[in-house]
């Protein structure tokens, strides 16, 4: 509800449940934060356990 830009990355499965990490950044740093989220996912690979679409 601050209207910042936010999303919510799978990380793993943990007890048949999904793990993510939620990353936020500051108004209007909409690409700054999709960059960081693409960087993270090709430094960390696919979450086991969590389907891509």
């Amino acid at each position: 509800m601050t209207g910042h830009p936010a999303l919510s990355l799978p990380c793993a499965m943990h007890d048949g449940l999904p793990v993510g990490a939620m990353l936020v950044a500051r108004h209007g740093a909409e690409a700054t934060l999709l960059r960081v989220a693409q960087a993270c996912a090709d430094l960390f690979g696919p979450a086991v356990g969590v389907e891509r679409r």
